[in-house]
């Protein structure tokens, strides 16, 4: 059996070794995330508050979402 969780193990080293050192680019969908992110940042409380009401959320909803973001960036 530790044979066998050996192999795996290395099967699954195998798969992400194209990625370990240069992964590949964000792809659109993502740097639009971010970039959203970057804009939810910049944005001054009044800026927050005129975007929370457009999207028809909270603040408080309006900062998760920035933070989760940020976290995503990382």
């Amino acid at each position: 059996m530790n044979h066998e969780l050996k192999a795996r193990l290395n099967r699954v080293r195998e798969r992400l070794q194209p990625f370990g050192e240069n992964p590949p680019p964000p792809d659109p969908l993502t740097l639009s995330i971010w970039e959203t992110g970057a804009q939810l940042a910049a944005m001054t409380e009044t800026e927050r508050a005129a975007q929370a009401a457009e999207l028809g959320i909270s603040i408080e909803n309006l900062l998760k979402m920035q933070r989760e973001i940020q976290k995503s960036k990382y």
